[in-house]
């Protein structure tokens, strides 16, 4: 390390300077961690997850595709966790893994992924409510009791469906109707 003399400026700037310069340095090693985990080991890992998850979802629609036997109503909401999960993988993954190093537009990215986002958060978050509800109501026999154990369990595993799918879907539809009007009133204020 070399002395510096302080000439033109005080010294207080000085060190100031200095602690900025190491703050730098260290800021740079960091950068360079996380760019060779983006280039190198993001790749392998996302390859892993969606393998294993392609995998094991796959089995679980196979299995319900085949056996009749296991298509009871909260068989169905775990069911539709594994579709949720399918898409997450299918669509989720490969938008996030773009947008985040850069490939492609990313401001083009950045809706399509808050909606799939919030989208798949909520359906999955709600399906597991929807499960321990269930449960609840098995377990209590409340369900038994109930108006709601007069209909037939179709039509509830329906509801269960409309229930879970019908406010997201609502939510995407509204904020792209949103989007597009915002982008026509961008290129074309007259309308």
């Amino acid at each position: 390390s070399e002395n510096y003399t302080c000439v033109c400026f005080n010294c207080e700037f000085l060190e100031f300077v200095q602690y900025m310069e190491e703050k730098v340095e260290n800021m740079h090693e960091s950068v360079l961690a996380v760019f060779i985990f983006q280039k190198y080991f993001q790749p392998i890992i996302l390859v892993i997850v969606l393998t294993l998850g392609l995998s094991m979802d796959g089995i679980l629609l196979f299995i319900f595709a085949r056996h009749k036997s296991v298509r009871s109503q909260p068989n169905m909401i775990v069911l539709n966790i594994a579709i949720c999960d399918l898409l997450t993988l299918l669509v989720l993954l490969p938008l996030e893994y773009s947008l985040f190093n850069g490939i492609g537009n990313s401001s083009k990215l950045i809706l399509p992924y808050s909606i799939v986002v919030s989208s798949l958060s909520y359906v999955s978050g709600m399906s597991i409510l929807a499960l321990s509800v269930q449960r609840y109501f098995v377990v209590t026999g409340w369900l038994k009791e109930s108006r709601f154990a007069k209909i037939r369990e179709n039509w509830r595993t329906l509801l269960f469906i409309m229930v879970v799918w019908g406010p997201n879907l609502c939510q995407a539809v509204f904020i792209l109707a949103r989007y597009v009007k915002n982008y026509l009133n961008d290129y074309n204020p007259s309308l």
